[in-house]
């Protein structure tokens, strides 16, 4: 697949880039994708750390982003903690509140789907494992996200590990990045896993 090209301002590049890895990972047949979930899924779930993660933080699938639920269903039925973000706009911030199941939420902020409001808030430590989403990546563990920052703001306080579920095929050799990009810790992908 041809990779998207670079324009001149970090800003113009990030933009150009995520429309052009949107509609890359938008062409992606329903059939090809279940089957890049799967993979993605197994080898997050078979990764060490997802094994020893007491909690385990998630995100709810929008649009072509890798369904990742199948990880949250294994946490809870592995008797873990799971949560997922509640996103508050006017301080362009997010929280991580624990779901018991994945039933339980309602449509938030950007039409996705959160916890309650009255949802316990998660507290993380060491043995918190963050699954994170993204448009694209590279081989230093920059990722392009959708340009709110979210991640980022709560990657920078955040003590516990980092994985980011993408496909592979959603590779640039170099992103442009800011001062305020929070590398992850690990790229997971249907292919296998890359560490930083």
């Amino acid at each position: 697949m041809k990779q998207p090209s670079m324009p001149d301002t970090i800003h113009e590049k990030k933009k150009e880039l995520r429309s052009a890895f949107r509609k890359l990972r938008t062409s992606v047949s329903e059939t090809d994708k279940q089957l890049l979930d799967i993979a993605l899924c197994d080898n997050i779930i078979n990764s060490q750390e997802f094994k020893k993660a007491k909690t385990v933080l998630c995100y709810f699938p929008y649009g072509s982003e890798p369904n990742i639920l199948p990880i949250a269903e294994k946490a809870l039925s592995d008797g873990k903690q799971v949560a997922f973000p509640i996103t508050d706009k006017g301080n362009s911030k997010m929280s991580f509140h624990t779901l018991s199941s994945l039933d339980n939420t309602v449509t938030g902020a950007y039409g996705i789907k959160e916890p309650h409001k009255s949802a316990p808030l998660t507290k993380s430590d060491t043995d918190t494992l963050c699954i994170v989403p993204a448009l694209a990546y590279d081989s230093n563990g920059n990722r392009l996200g959708y340009g709110g920052g979210y991640y980022d703001r709560f990657l920078s306080e955040f003590v516990g590990f980092s994985i980011l579920a993408i496909y592979s095929f959603l590779y640039t050799d170099t992103l442009p990045t800011d001062s305020f990009d929070i590398k992850v810790d690990k790229i997971i992908t249907e292919k296998g896993a890359f560490d930083i």
